[in-house]
């Protein structure tokens, strides 16, 4: 896989790596393969892709803390550790109202979402459930009460605050 030689930051970057998203269609519903080159947060990673293009790629069926919130520094830099650097393969099946990418990543076949559900440092996102294939949603569900049962990451908290709930508050 050709890795690029020179990473773009900031805005720019952004709006290419956008630009790049709506021309190509054809990456909807497939598996792809690529290389992560930033985590934006505790569910989203710019994947460096086999075509050469950016991908801003939001973890299906997850929902991380807010930065700023209690545990979103440990879900981002969980999130790091598993994959930053890494090739991953992605199966992108729709995108959201940002222009971002939704699929499953994966590392050496483990589910990313899945292992963040499991320590304790996302939500499976029920609201976007249905989305996921059956087996899919009940290893999210199940990670989800046992991380919650064991009082895992954000679960340690008596009353933890869905990130969903605090954008509401809080803003995007």
């Amino acid at each position: 896989m050709n890795r690029p030689y020179n990473r773009m930051h900031g805005g720019w970057a952004r709006l290419i790596a956008l630009l790049g998203l709506l021309a190509d269609p054809s990456a909807l519903a497939d598996t792809r393969q690529g290389w992560v080159i930033h985590v934006a947060d505790g569910d989203t990673v710019v994947v460096w892709d086999e075509a050469g293009h950016e991908r801003m790629v939001r973890l299906a069926g997850i929902d991380a803390p807010e930065k700023d919130q209690p545990h979103g520094h440990a879900a981002h830099m969980a999130l790091t550790h598993l994959v930053l650097g890494m090739d991953v393969r992605y199966e992108p099946y729709k995108r959201d109202r940002f222009g971002r990418w939704i699929g499953r990543v994966q590392v050496c076949g483990e589910d990313v979402g899945l292992r963040l559900i499991r320590l304790g440092l996302a939500w499976h996102y029920g609201r976007y459930a249905h989305e996921q294939p059956p087996e899919q949603r009940r290893a999210y569900a199940e990670a989800q009460a046992r991380a919650r049962a064991a009082r895992l990451g954000l679960w340690s908290q008596a009353d933890p605050v869905p990130p969903w709930a605090w954008r509401a508050r809080h803003g995007p």
